[in-house]
């Protein structure tokens, strides 16, 4: 089963010239990279959040930030696999 992600791009808030990262510890390396993660599935209802509500809720969960979003710059693609929950 593939899932799809989301990944937002926020603005520092002080410093236009600035954008937010998430600093990430991987195998013995850090890495940078914007807050996001996988769209949250409800099975039972078969239903998804978007893929604006996965970024939003991403950026409360790993920054501790409530955004909104201004603007729309682009997608790739790039799918989880994961088992569904029983």
């Amino acid at each position: 089963m593939f899932f799809p992600s989301s990944k937002i791009i926020i603005q520092h808030p002080s410093n236009t010239n600035k954008i937010l990262l998430v600093k990430r510890h991987v195998n013995g390396a850090f890495y940078y990279e914007p807050a996001g993660g996988k769209v949250e599935i409800d099975f039972e209802k078969r239903a998804a959040e978007s893929l604006e509500d996965c970024a939003i809720r991403e950026a409360q969960e790993e920054l501790g930030l409530t955004v909104s979003i201004n603007e729309y710059l682009g997608s790739y693609y790039f799918f989880w696999t994961i088992a569904p929950n029983k």
